[in-house]
C-alpha cells in the first residue's frame, strides 16, 4: 500500500474511466474534491454511487462539469438530489437485490444470481472487479 496525497491518488483517474464512490455516510470527501479539482483535465468520467449520504451536494455534479463527469446513482440520495432534479445527474432505478446483477451487466461479465446487497456489499463487488483502488485514510 502506498500512502500519497489525495491530489496524487486521483491522478490514477483517466478520461473515460468509471469511478465508484463509496456511499452511505462514508463518502471519501477529500478524494471526491480532489477528483473534482481535476475536471479541466478529465472528460467522460462516469461516477457511480449506490446510496451516498453527503454533508453537501456532490461537487462533481454541476452543469459546468458535464463534459468531465457523468454522475450516475442507483438511488436518489441527498447529495445528488438537486443535480438529478436539474438534469445534471441521472438515477438508475434499482432494488437492492438487483444491484449485483446490474453491475455484472455493466462490466460485461456473466449474469449471476442477484442477492440482496447493502452498500458494503456493493463496495466489496467493486473491490473484486476494480483495476485500481483509491482509499481515503482517516486518522
Amino acid at each position: 500500500m502506498n500512502l500519497v496525497s489525495a491530489a496524487e491518488a486521483v491522478k490514477l483517474i483517466k478520461s473515460g474511466d468509471s469511478v465508484y464512490i463509496q456511499g452511505s455516510t462514508s463518502i471519501p470527501e477529500v478524494l471526491v474534491q480532489a477528483m473534482t479539482d481535476r475536471a479541466p483535465e478529465l472528460r467522460g468520467v462516469k461516477v457511480y454511487t449506490a446510496f451516498a449520504i453527503g454533508r453537501f451536494d456532490a461537487p462533481y455534479a454541476k452543469a459546468e462539469l458535464r463534459d468531465s463527469f457523468e454522475p450516475l446513482s442507483f438511488f436518489v440520495a441527498n447529495n445528488l438530489r438537486n443535480a438529478i432534479n436539474s438534469g445534471v445527474a441521472q438515477t438508475i432505478p434499482a432494488f437492492l437485490g438487483e444491484i449485483p446483477l446490474i453491475q455484472t451487466i455493466m462490466e460485461g461479465g456473466e449474469c449471476g444470481t442477484p442477492t440482496v446487497a447493502t452498500d458494503e456489499e456493493v463496495e466489496r463487488y467493486y473491490r473484486v472487479i476494480a483495476e485500481k483502488i483509491v482509499a481515503e485514510v482517516v486518522k
